[in-house]
């Protein structure tokens, strides 16, 4: 049983003891529901356990996506205060790594080792300040598309409203989202976008700069220019 949660480092070991203690819960339940352990030893009665039940082995990795490189503790014994604690004491307390997945900082080839979604997602996480490396995304991922709840997580942690246009952009094809082919169509819009501020910013300076010189009045600057009627009361307001 792998668990992976996005959770504080301290919260580590409480998530290990949950699990464990919910699977016991759960085979004591079961017995209660059979009633098999009635005629078993007091031990096995009291504690709601057979000798033979087995608890599945629980593995929970703290997902670190900040981007600064961890630097905390890696393990229990790195928490605690040892200070008035000799070294033939210290053997006899219980050391418990702490598992952590700094994603910004892990290369690639070790992130190319989770299931397909999963390394999607952590590469976009990882390169998402990467314009050029998200547009090529496939060629890091091997693949173009996520299952739906996936990209919903992904979407949810980055809360970015940009990530939600791909989805709208790209759609779903049997409860998948293409995220090269929304990519590539919301870089397009942005490029489409950045043209068109850029000619605004243009137009705008020249219509401040036939203003400063001229001592011309914004009606008589953007008359000069040819501005459309349709646009001028834009750039009044960009003026202000």
């Amino acid at each position: 049983m792998l668990q992976c949660f996005v959770i504080p480092c301290t919260m580590k070991e409480d998530m290990d003891v949950i699990s464990y203690t919910r699977q016991k819960e759960f085979l004591a339940a079961e017995h209660r529901r059979k009633k098999d352990l009635n005629t078993a030893s007091s031990g096995e009665f009291l504690t709601g356990m057979a000798k033979e039940d087995r608890l599945a082995p629980v593995v929970t990795l703290v997902l670190y996506l900040n981007d600064k490189p961890w630097d905390g503790a890696k393990s229990l014994h790195e928490m605690l205060n040892f200070k008035n604690i000799s070294e033939k004491a210290k053997k006899y307390i219980e050391n418990y790594n702490i598992h952590i997945l700094d994603v910004c900082h892990t290369p690639d080839r070790e992130l190319q080792k989770f299931p397909p979604d999963i390394r999607f997602m952590l590469m976009f996480i990882k390169y998402t300040k990467d314009k050029k490396v998200l547009a090529d995304i496939r060629q890091l991922c091997g693949q173009e598309t996520i299952a739906e709840d996936t990209f919903d997580a992904l979407a949810d942690y980055m809360n970015e409203p940009e990530l939600w246009k791909i989805k709208e952009k790209a759609g779903t094809e049997k409860g998948r989202v293409n995220m090269c082919e929304g990519l590539r169509e919301l870089m397009a819009d942005s490029k489409a976008e950045g043209r068109e501020e850029g000619r605004e910013e243009t137009t705008l300076n020249s219509v401040k700069n036939l203003m400063e010189t001229l001592k011309l009045t914004a009606e008589q600057a953007m008359d000069a220019l040819k501005i459309p009627d349709d646009d001028r009361k834009k750039y009044v307001s960009m003026l202000k």
